[in-house]
């Protein structure tokens, strides 16, 4: 729903998948990017964040995290996750790098 620009109906699936599972960390980080879409800087980080809690390799809910900070001009956050993001490519040369720092 969100990649079809439907944001009302990609917010009721997210929120539902994440009701059903409080577990499921990529209905959280899909959350905080309709929220990122939305210009909610604040509620995307905290809802990232959870993600992130939730699964701490995913790889995505890491690059997410470094971007949100980076566009916000946090920088000194942001490295901490550009820091985290190198050591999980370092353990999985599979993931590719797009770091900005």
């Amino acid at each position: 729903h969100l990649a079809a620009g439907d944001e009302g109906a990609a917010y009721a699936y997210f929120r539902a998948a994440a009701k059903t599972d409080p577990e499921f960390a990529a209905a959280f980080a899909n959350l905080a990017q309709l929220y990122v879409r939305r210009g909610w800087f604040s509620s995307a980080e905290s809802t990232l964040q959870h993600a992130i809690t939730l699964d701490t390799g995913a790889y995505m809910n890491l690059s997410a995290m470094h971007k949100l900070l980076l566009q916000q001009g946090r920088n000194q956050e942001a490295a901490q996750y550009a820091y985290l993001l190198r050591r999980r490519q370092e353990e999985d040369p599979r993931q590719l790098t797009d770091l900005q720092v």
